[in-house]
C-alpha cells in the first residue's frame, strides 16, 4: 500500500482461490448446460450430466478396460438417456457386432433411451427396445470438428422441449448438417422453432424394428 499525491494505491501480493471448477466450456455450452449459481443447482447439474450418459470411452485414456466397464455400468444405472457412437460401442464391447446388439448392451446397463450415431450410416434410436433407423443426410462435409457435440446439443434441447425421441434425432441431424457445412462452430444463436418447422417439412422415411 502507498499514497501518491493524496491517492492511495495497492498491489495484490497474494491471491487464494479455493473453489474454482474447471470445465470444457464449448462442450458444456453445446450440451445446453448452464453454469449453476447455487449448491443445489450444482448438484442438479451433476445429476443431469450423469443421466445424459455419453460414454466417449477411449482405451488410450483409460487403458484398464475392466475398471472402465465397471465404472460405466455404475454410472449407467443412474442414466435414462445415452448417445454412444458406433466407435464408442466397438471400443467398449468389441468390434463386429450388429448395431442392434450394441443397442441391447447399452439398454442392459440401464438407459431406456439409446441413440446410436453411426456416421454415414445414420442414427439408430431405441426407445425401450423399439428401434428406428434414420438414414444420414446427404451433406458436403467442410469441417467435421464438433459434429458429435452438435448432434448431442440438438437432440437434448429438442428432447427438453418435449419432442418425441425419433423427431429429436431428425432435429439433431439438421443441426449436424449445419455444422458440417461450415468451418468452426455453429452460429451463436439458432432459431429453434424455425429449425423444428423445417425438420417437420423435410422428414424422411425411417425403418422401424
Amino acid at each position: 500500500m502507498g499514497t501518491v499525491d493524496g491517492t492511495e494505491y495497492g498491489l495484490w501480493q497474494r491471491f487464494n482461490a479455493k473453489s474454482l471448477v474447471w470445465y470444457p466450456k464449448k462442450a458444456f455450452e453445446a450440451a445446453g448446460y448452464e453454469v449453476p449459481t447455487t449448491w443445489d443447482e450444482l448438484q442438479a447439474l451433476q445429476d443431469q450430466i450423469v443421466s445424459d450418459g455419453d460414454p466417449n470411452y477411449s482405451p488410450r485414456v483409460w487403458p484398464d478396460q475392466r475398471e472402465a466397464m465397471a465404472a460405466l455400468q455404475e454410472l449407467y444405472a443412474l442414466a435414462t438417456v445415452t448417445k454412444p457412437s458406433l466407435d464408442d460401442a466397438s471400443r467398449l464391447f468389441g468390434e463386429g457386432l450388429r448395431p442392434e446388439a450394441y443397442v441391447e448392451r447399452f439398454h442392459a446397463w440401464g438407459p431406456r433411451l439409446v441413440i446410436l450415431t453411426m456416421g454415414k450410416n445414420g442414427v439408430m434410436v431405441s426407445n425401450d427396445g423399439y428401434i428406428t433407423h434414420i438414414p444420414a443426410l446427404p451433406v458436403h462435409v467442410v469441417d467435421a470438428t464438433g459434429a458429435g457435440d452438435a448432434f448431442w446439443a440438438g437432440y437434448v434441447v429438442s428432447l427438453l422441449d418435449g419432442h418425441d425421441p425419433v423427431f429429436c434425432a431428425h432435429v439433431a441431424q439438421a443441426v449436424v448438417a449445419q455444422k458440417l457445412q461450415r468451418v468452426g462452430p455453429l452460429p451463436s444463436s439458432v432459431d429453434r422453432q424455425a429449425l423444428y418447422n423445417q425438420t417437420k417439412q423435410t422428414l424422411r422415411p425411417t425403418a422401424s424394428v
